[in-house]
């Protein structure tokens, strides 16, 4: 008798590279701030950067695959992608010289500094013409090494990061939505 060949789905890894004690302790603090109660819900991208904060200075955090560059781009590694979809969390190596397009986010996000220094651009809408938004600088941030920061998401946040130093950076990215890996639909990008 031959038995049908049956077709898996292969199951969502929760953690793609390797379960590490710093990592499983930062998702268990993530989902509790989730768990808040619904006035407070305004709240979780700055409260879920405070808790990053704390596991900045963890050496063990990421394993040596997760610290792995790519020499055309900034390069994403999945950590951790909640089975719920109700956050994942990203590294990504910057090497000197890369940067992201103008951007924001579908979601509310926590980033922290975890290696090196990185330069933030962020920019407003100022106004519309002939159907494109234009964009102004608001401020600049050169981060460094623990610094953390919390996204809104939508619109209100948009942003450029850049390594601008000779030396490599590493961050950690916090998005309250499941962002599958190489997948572009956390960003909302807008014309430079």
């Amino acid at each position: 008798m031959q038995l049908a060949a049956q077709t898996h789905r292969p199951a969502l890894s929760r953690f793609p590279t390797g379960r590490n004690t710093q990592l499983e302790a930062l998702v268990k603090s993530i989902r509790a701030s989730l768990t808040l109660r619904i006035d407070e819900t305004d709240h979780i991208p700055s409260i879920v950067a405070s808790q990053l904060r704390s596991f900045l200075s963890a050496r063990e955090l990421l394993n040596q695959t997760q610290r792995q560059p790519n020499a055309d781009h900034c390069q994403r590694h999945t950590l951790y992608r909640d089975e719920a979809g109700e956050f994942t969390v990203l590294a990504l190596i910057w090497l000197p010289g890369q940067e992201t397009p103008v951007h924001g986010h579908m979601a509310w996000g926590a980033v922290g500094l975890y290696a090196g220094e990185l330069n933030v651009t962020n920019y407003e809408i100022f106004g519309t013409h002939a159907g494109q938004m234009h964009l102004k600088q608001i401020s600049e941030i050169d981060a460094r090494e623990g610094d953390v920061s919390s996204i809104t998401g939508g619109v209100n946040d948009i942003h450029r990061i850049r390594n601008t130093s000779c030396k490599p950076a590493i961050s950690i990215h916090v998005y309250g939505m499941d962002v599958a890996p190489e997948s572009q639909s956390l960003n909302i990008l807008f014309p430079q």
